[in-house]
């Protein structure tokens, strides 16, 4: 396992919200969001926070994420 690997840090928090540990799913997302390498997993993560309606728990780090984004790819697409 890779300490920042996007992927197995979104899994082990989908895990964790499925046990009802929600502060520690939040830490994961958390670490993943600052994992992000690509568009696709910035989407797959936003869609993951989204639907748990945890948007807005994670927004300092999403709007970061976003922001590297753009810087490397300019756009969404």
């Amino acid at each position: 396992l890779q300490p920042a690997n996007m992927e197995a840090l979104d899994g082990m928090a989908r895990v964790f919200w499925s046990m009802n540990r929600r502060d520690e799913a939040l830490d994961r997302w958390r670490q993943a969001l600052n994992a992000v390498s690509n568009p696709a997993q910035l989407r797959v993560l936003t869609g993951e926070l989204a639907a748990r309606q945890q948007l807005g728990a994670l927004r300092t780090e999403l709007e970061r994420a976003i922001e590297r984004h753009l810087r490397s790819y300019g756009s969404f697409q």
